[in-house]
C-alpha cells in the first residue's frame, strides 16, 4: 500500500522447527521454495494483495513463533510493519 506499484517483492518465511514442511501453493505468477523459505512475487500493483497457503504439519516440540518478512526494490516508508510474526499454540 505505497504511492507507487512494487517491484522485485519477495517475502521469506523459513519454518521454524516446531513444523515439519507438507505442501504451497503459490499464486500464479509466483514462486515459493521451501528449503530456503523465499517467495518471489515480482511486482504488484498497488493496493494489490496476495496470498501464499502453506501446509505444515505442527512436531510435537521445537519453535513455533513463525516470522515472514517481506522486501522490495522501493524505499519504504513505514519499514518497521514487514516483518510479522505468528506464534499459535499447538
Amino acid at each position: 500500500n505505497g504511492p507507487s506499484d512494487g517491484t522485485g517483492i519477495t517475502v521469506t518465511d523459513l519454518l521454524p522447527s516446531g513444523y515439519t514442511y507438507v505442501s504451497s501453493t503459490p499464486p500464479a505468477g509466483t514462486t515459493y521454495d521451501p528449503l530456503t523459505g523465499l517467495w518471489n512475487i515480482g511486482t504488484m500493483i498497488n493496493a494489490a494483495t496476495a496470498t501464499l497457503t502453506i501446509t505444515a504439519k505442527v512436531n510435537a516440540a521445537g519453535i513455533y513463533a513463525n516470522t515472514a518478512t517481506i522486501t522490495g526494490t522501493e524505499n519504504d516508508p513505514t519499514p518497521g510493519n514487514n516483518t510479522p510474526t505468528s506464534t499459535p499454540v499447538p
